[in-house]
């Protein structure tokens, strides 16, 4: 039930953020202006991508989808933003705990919502996807639970430790 909620969550999210994207392409937005604007929308469009490939995988109990999922979900775990530079990369939903220790009486607060928002109101914030965290938990747990069980043979594997008897005794 999880695994199939965390697949749906990056499934919906990847392709709201390409159909986003795509709309900020053709309705707003050049990403001709420069090439670091161009390299960065590159490098969200793959971002997007791989979460669509890694739900579909995870959909399908793919061990790679595994894999891919713990990347997308660490890359969805710190928001952090300044005057200068902001990181923040939300597929699907989020609950996020947003710390701004500059902002006037040192605000924070608690958001969940769907899809990517950027405080503007603080100089400084750092945040913690909650969702995001407790989907890596999760997945670490069960990629574990995947490589034990995959190293105990089965009654219809043959160990391959063991060696044949030798027909000429």
């Amino acid at each position: 039930m999880v695994r199939k909620l965390i697949a749906a969550n990056q499934l919906v999210g990847g392709v709201v953020g390409i159909a986003l994207f795509l709309y900020g392409i053709l309705f707003g937005r050049s990403a001709t202006e420069s090439l670091p604007a161009l390299v960065l929308w590159a490098c969200e469009i793959f971002l997007y991508g791989v979460a669509v490939c890694a739900g579909y995988a995870l959909l399908r109990n793919d061990p790679r989808g595994y894999r891919l999922s713990l990347a997308v979900q660490a890359c969805q775990l710190l928001r952090f933003t300044s005057p200068y530079v902001a990181y923040v990369f939300t597929c699907g939903t989020f609950l996020t705990y947003t710390f701004a220790p500059y902002a006037p009486g040192g605000k924070s607060d608690i958001r969940f919502a769907l899809g990517a928002e950027l405080p503007a109101d603080s100089p400084l914030s750092i945040g913690v996807n909650a969702i995001a965290a407790l989907s890596l938990l999760w997945l670490i747990r069960s990629l574990q639970a995947l490589k034990t069980r995959s190293s105990v043979p089965s009654r219809d594997q043959p160990d391959r430790n063991v060696t044949a008897p030798d027909p000429s005794l």
